[in-house]
């Protein structure tokens, strides 16, 4: 009896956590706290630890365990303790989530139950997306017109690249319904229709990597129904509807307001801007339009430019800075003083804008092996109990980190610690439930 009533409470905190998620930042902290005093306070840890072990979870949670011990680790060559002691903080969800989740009852995880969590999270980003577009009418009188619902303005209190994450999982949760259900015909309507919306959104959030991921997520779809005998094949109807869709609506915007487009051409024109720069310095002359294009993160030319010189900065730091890295505590004033020893990047204050790049230089060749096998042991295990939606996730994940540094801020950690604690216990879940079918 005291076992059911406290898996209710931590039920009913992981719904509210994904369903507030997509909303607000506010949110997170406060119920993630009661999360854990839930855990403490139920006590009958043996019993917890045995679950760890019966859920075929225990080595997942090591690599995660190891991997925030690793950080705990770089406290102790860190100069700069109060950014490392807020770092730890912020990244504690890492370690306590999982931990959490996986001595959780995964009988109790009923598919029902996982519906509903899911539902909660695809209601909370469609919360969120209506809360966007309202704002961005509410702006209308401002002249701007079309870009009004394009980019930042296409969302309220996350960057674009966040949200576009959110839309991006819940694109994939309803695409699995689609595919793997027999919804009814009412179900069936508005599952494609929220669909449809959330795709739409993405090509307005304008977030490179938001339509690689949804992209990339679909054609898996797209390859899930052709491949997996027991799913009809008529079923890949719903995948390729939502990429024609995208396409179609990628398409229709005014080449002006396209950043793909001028990401191509930003990439195109670094080599000459860096070469113009360079001569400029050895002359020992400044042009106040090269210097305004290249020092100014803020607008889509700018950040193009800037994430490839953070990037080249982020890796040559790495490399100075091995086998150790610079430290959980020193890592943002030690990028910083390499932007500034770099002509071309001496005002900027930026991460690495890579997660794989920022744990590299961080921490060193153990960091990065350590969080490559965050993904490698997870997948792995999912391949084995066939669970298809997990492979998504990380895949999706996967493409966001390559592109932003999303466990340096809340929106990041939150999203991935949860969400991959989740859905690797819905891997067994999942097993129990259908055995050896996908």
């Amino acid at each position: 009896m005291k076992q059911k009533v406290f898996f209710t409470i931590q039920y009913i905190l992981l719904v509210l956590i994904a369903f507030t998620l997509p909303i607000h930042n506010f949110f997170f902290p406060k119920l993630f706290v009661l999360l854990i005093a839930a855990w403490v306070f139920e006590f009958d840890f043996k019993t917890k630890f045995k679950r760890l072990k019966e859920n075929h979870l225990l080595i997942p949670f090591i690599v995660f365990a190891t991997f925030y011990l690793l950080y705990i680790i770089g406290m102790t060559y860190s100069k700069n303790i109060d950014f490392g002691v807020a770092d730890l903080i912020l990244k504690a969800p890492i370690l306590f989530a999982p931990l959490i989740i996986f001595t959780m009852d995964v009988e109790e995880w009923t598919f029902k139950r996982r519906k509903l969590l899911f539902t909660s999270f695809i209601a909370g980003c469609f919360i969120m997306m209506c809360i966007s577009i309202f704002h961005s009418i509410s702006q209308q009188d401002n002249g701007l017109g079309i870009k009004n619902f394009l980019y930042g303005s296409a969302s309220c209190w996350f960057h674009s690249s966040y949200l576009a994450m959110y839309y991006c999982l819940s694109i994939a949760l309803i695409t699995w319904f689609l595919v793997k259900s027999a919804p009814s015909f009412i179900e069936k309507t508005v599952a494609v229709i929220v669909n449809a919306l959330f795709v739409t959104e993405i090509v307005f959030l304008s977030s490179k990597a938001g339509y690689l991921a949804v992209l990339l997520v679909l054609l898996f779809f797209c390859c899930f129904v052709i491949f997996v005998k027991q799913i009809p094949f008529k079923k890949i109807f719903y995948p390729i509807s939502f990429i024609l869709l995208f396409c179609i609506v990628f398409l229709a915007l005014p080449s002006r307001n396209n950043r793909i487009l001028t990401s191509i051409k930003v990439v195109h024109d670094i080599e000459e801007i860096e070469e113009q720069v360079a001569a400029q310095n050895d002359n020992g002359t400044q042009n106040d339009s090269i210097s305004h294009s290249i020092t100014t993160p803020i607008n889509t030319r700018e950040s193009n430019f800037a994430r490839v010189q953070t990037w080249k900065n982020t890796y040559n730091l790495a490399i100075e800075r091995l086998p150790f890295g610079c430290g959980t505590g020193d890592i943002r004033d030690d990028l910083t003083q390499v932007h500034q020893n770099n002509s071309l990047t001496k005002n900027y204050s930026l991460n690495a804008h890579c997660q794989f790049l920022q744990v590299f230089a961080t921490l060193g060749i153990s960091g990065i092996l350590l969080f490559l096998a965050c993904f490698i042991v997870p997948i792995v295990l999912t391949c084995r109990k066939k669970y298809f939606l997990f492979i998504a996730f990380i895949a999706l994940i996967i493409i966001f980190f390559l592109f932003e540094s999303m466990l340096e801020v809340q929106s990041g950690v939150s999203f991935y610690a949860i969400f991959n604690g989740l859905l690797l216990l819905f891997t067994i879940a999942h097993y129990q439930e259908n055995g050896k079918e996908w």
